[in-house]
């Protein structure tokens, strides 16, 4: 019963704990391969950690608000203007993150790694970075773990992401939140105090576009990826016998779509002008 919630040991009602938690950057498993093996342009390597930064001692979890414009505003001397809400421009919250810092994976050095294959103050890491687009291209490459040779405009969003992972008490995900096309945007290494035994800790704030969160199957709620389009706007429905998807096509199948389907085309005319495009 839900009154046992704090008295009985149940999985589905067990409360999510602070410090049952994973945070995965891609880009900080980079380490120094110069003495042999399998590397990248900058002689980097994937470490056997593969990103798992399991010295994360603190992270927030993304938010976000909105501004009511009318907030304060009345129609007059006793009516409140409705609301009007930027739902539509939403201001996400800032994410810091803690980490304490080991001898070895030196996550130090790792942060310093991912500011030097932009090309920063060094020729030539500056002329890989160039090879990819240049020092901002080389940077969210490097946070996502990749070398990828510049040709032509970058496609599509890049895959330099920060995934947080909320465990339950078997360390099983019951929540990751990806941070999309994140960077880090604010490096603080620290500070050293002959007076102190603490550890050295380093703060990052991340910069990013925007944020997804799935969640599993969970009681009576089945699995889901929410706001897993980050273009924005509907997911495009694939027409029956195209390999593109609806708004890219003007496959006469269209005409046989219910009157549903054929709302979310929403464009008679347009159809009108693609048809024959698709085989």
């Amino acid at each position: 019963m839900p009154h046992d919630f704090w008295t009985q040991l149940s999985p589905s009602r067990d409360p999510k704990m602070q410090w049952r938690f994973r945070v995965t950057v891609k880009g900080m498993g980079l380490e120094d391969a110069r003495s042999g093996g399998p590397k990248d342009a900058y002689a980097d390597a994937m470490d056997e950690g593969d990103g798992v930064m399991w010295y994360a001692k603190t992270i927030d979890k993304p938010g976000y608000s909105i501004t009511d414009i009318n907030d304060g505003r009345y129609l007059n001397a006793g009516t409140k203007a409705n609301p009007k809400i930027t739902v539509d421009s939403i201001k996400y919250k800032p994410i810091t993150m803690t980490l304490v810092d080991p001898v070895y994976p030196d996550a130090t050095r790792k942060l310093t790694r991912i500011l030097r294959r932009s090309g920063h103050n060094e020729a030539k890491a500056y002329k890989t970075a160039m090879e990819q687009g240049g020092p901002q291209e080389a940077y969210l490459n490097s946070v996502a773990g990749t070398w990828t040779k510049f040709n032509g405009a970058p496609s599509g969003r890049r895959p330099s992401k920060v995934i947080i992972e909320q465990l339950n008490a078997r360390g099983i995900a019951i929540e990751q939140w990806t941070l999309l096309e994140a960077y880090p945007l604010e490096v603080d290494f620290g500070k050293l105090d002959y007076s102190s035994n603490s550890l050295v800790e380093i703060t990052i704030k991340w910069g990013f576009k925007t944020f997804d969160v799935q969640y599993p199957d969970k009681g009576d709620e089945l699995k889901f990826h929410y706001f897993s389009s980050p273009e924005g706007g509907p997911e495009a429905p694939t027409i029956p016998g195209c390999a593109v998807s609806k708004p890219a096509c003007g496959h006469d199948a269209l005409k046989k779509m219910d009157a549903t389907a054929y709302a979310v085309y929403n464009n008679p005319a347009d159809y009108k002008k693609r048809q024959g495009d698709c085989s």
